[in-house]
């Protein structure tokens, strides 16, 4: 009797590929800031997936300017990131 894990297997290839993608993300963000590069919320740079990974793990910190709401501030540079115009940060 054979048993297929392919099943099994596909889903975490799918998360070990995003976790591979957002650590590259951050690997060439890391090298543009210690080269002192212009810094785009582009694609370049970031990525959706990237963003929310940066609010998942608490970089969006609550101020008195998103309302003391980090998710304000992550909706606020995902929506300027939607917008895809480089915006200079």
């Amino acid at each position: 009797m054979e048993i297929c894990y392919i099943p099994l297997i596909v889903p975490a290839l799918r998360n070990l590929k995003h976790k591979v993608d957002i650590k590259e993300q951050l690997f060439k963000l890391l090298h543009a800031v210690e080269e002192n590069q212009f810094l785009q919320l582009s694609p370049e740079y970031f990525s959706r997936k990237l963003l929310k990974y940066l609010l998942d793990i608490g970089d969006f910190k609550p101020t008195q300017w998103n309302n003391n709401d980090p998710k304000n501030d992550y909706q606020f540079m995902l929506d300027m990131f939607n917008k895809r115009r480089g915006i200079i940060l």
